[in-house]
């Protein structure tokens, strides 16, 4: 059972197409707020994972709280 799990790949992940500049600017604030919303979740359950030393998934949050705020620069 343990030799169907693997690391994802980036041929996993689909790519991602600039689709926000064509919304309207109330639109595009408020994917910004979504996904600033999901990064400070996502810095809430970083700290959950550190105070409960799960260090791999401790450092996955913290990537994806940045690539979160990325994003939400982008938008």
């Amino acid at each position: 059972m343990r030799d169907n799990l693997r690391m994802p790949t980036s041929s996993d992940v689909p790519e991602s197409k600039p689709i926000m500049s064509n919304l309207p600017q109330a639109e595009r604030v408020r994917a910004t707020d979504r996904l600033e919303y999901v990064a400070d979740l996502l810095l809430e359950l970083q700290a959950i994972a550190v105070t409960c030393r799960c260090d791999t998934l401790a450092g996955l949050l913290a990537l994806s709280h940045a690539e979160a705020l990325r994003q939400a620069r982008q938008v």
